[in-house]
């Protein structure tokens, strides 16, 4: 008798669901059957990178505005249902934005082998220190 159709994970059934996330939650809290991922305005996290690697089920990113402030490294990759993202204005950049040394000149923004992205949205002044690298590439060409 079939108990559960569906996709698995460590044993357990996947539940598709929608995380917001506020300064209250962890990284680390995103599960495997994500499909929608909103990061409320002003979400700082607590590391110096934001990288999403393989979450298959996910096909929404939602960023908040003046969100990650010191994070150097952006970074999606292999999220095969990715159909969408979403930076809100002010995100990606730096505290005071009047001094030169301010600049991201490492910052890397990369997004690859995510198949089904349509749509790349960033608002006014986020990403506005990177001066580093820019990589949208996928294994078969397109993107």
């Amino acid at each position: 008798e079939l108990i559960y159709e569906g996709d698995w994970f460590n044993n357990q059934p996947i539940e598709l669901t929608t995380v917001t996330l506020s300064e209250e939650m962890k990284e680390n809290d995103i599960s495997f059957g994500v499909k929608e991922l909103i990061i409320e305005d002003g979400y700082e996290g607590k590391g110096c990178n934001f990288i999403l690697h393989s979450y298959p089920h996910l096909k929404s990113l939602h960023i908040g505005r003046n969100c990650f402030s010191n994070v150097n490294v952006f970074e999606i990759s292999n999220c095969t249902e990715l159909e969408e993202v979403f930076i809100g204005e002010c995100s990606f950049n730096r505290i005071n934005k009047d001094s030169k040394e301010n600049k991201n000149e490492n910052g890397i923004f990369r997004i690859t082998d995510c198949l089904k992205l349509k749509k790349i949205v960033f608002e006014l002044e986020s990403f506005g220190d990177y001066c580093g690298s820019l990589e949208l590439k996928s294994n078969n060409g397109l993107i």
